[in-house]
C-alpha cells in the first residue's frame, strides 16, 4: 500500500476485513468529512480534495480547493466548511456545489491551526503556538464575506473534541 493513498475498505464482516481499492493522493490525508455521496479530504499540502463516493470501486474527484497551505482538520458550520489550516490559520469555504469550492474568508492570527471543532456559533481551535481559540464565528450572507471573532484564549492545545457542553482538551504542560 501507498504512504500516501486512501485505502477503500469492506467492513461488512469483521472477521475478513477486505480492500475494495485503494487511491494515491496528494498530500498525506489527515481528516475526511461526508456529506451524502461527498467526501472532503483534508490533506497536507494538497488542500482540499472532494470526491464522489457514491461507487467505492470508482470514486471520482470532483472538485478541490488548494491555497498552498496545509489542511489538517475541518467541521462543517451549516453550509459552509471550516478548514484549520497549519499554514493559513482558518479557512471558510463554500460547500453548496463541491465542484466550485471557494474561500469566503479566512482568520489568521499567526499562529498554528492543528484542530477545531464547532458548538453552535463557536469554533474551537487547538493552535499549536497560541493554545485553545474559541471563536465566535458568524458567515455574512450579503457580502459574501465572514468574520471572525477570537473571545478567549486558554491552553495550549494539540486536539480538542465537544461532546453536548462539555470540552475534552488534549495539551502539553509547558512547565
Amino acid at each position: 500500500a501507498s504512504e500516501k493513498a486512501l485505502r477503500i475498505l469492506d467492513i461488512s464482516n469483521l472477521s475478513s476485513i477486505e480492500e475494495i481499492a485503494e487511491y494515491t493522493i496528494d498530500g498525506e490525508i489527515f481528516s475526511i468529512d461526508f456529506v451524502g455521496d461527498v467526501a472532503y479530504m483534508m490533506c497536507s499540502y494538497g488542500g482540499v480534495k472532494v470526491f464522489n463516493v457514491s461507487n467505492p470501486n470508482s470514486l471520482v474527484e470532483i472538485g478541490n480547493y488548494y491555497d498552498g497551505g496545509n489542511a489538517v482538520g475541518s467541521e462543517f458550520f451549516g453550509d459552509y466548511i471550516i478548514v484549520a489550516d497549519r499554514n493559513d490559520g482558518l479557512e471558510a469555504l463554500t460547500t453548496g456545489d463541491p465542484t466550485d469550492i471557494t474561500e469566503i474568508g479566512h482568520y489568521f492570527d499567526g499562529g498554528s491551526a492543528t484542530n477545531l471543532d464547532v458548538a453552535d456559533d463557536l469554533v474551537l481551535v487547538a493552535d499549536g503556538e497560541d493554545g485553545l481559540e474559541i471563536l465566535q464565528v458568524e458567515i455574512v450572507t450579503d457580502t459574501g464575506d465572514s468574520s471572525f471573532l477570537i473571545t478567549a484564549v486558554i491552553v495550549t492545545a494539540s486536539a480538542i473534541a465537544v461532546l453536548g457542553i462539555v470540552l475534552f482538551v488534549r495539551y502539553r504542560k509547558q512547565w
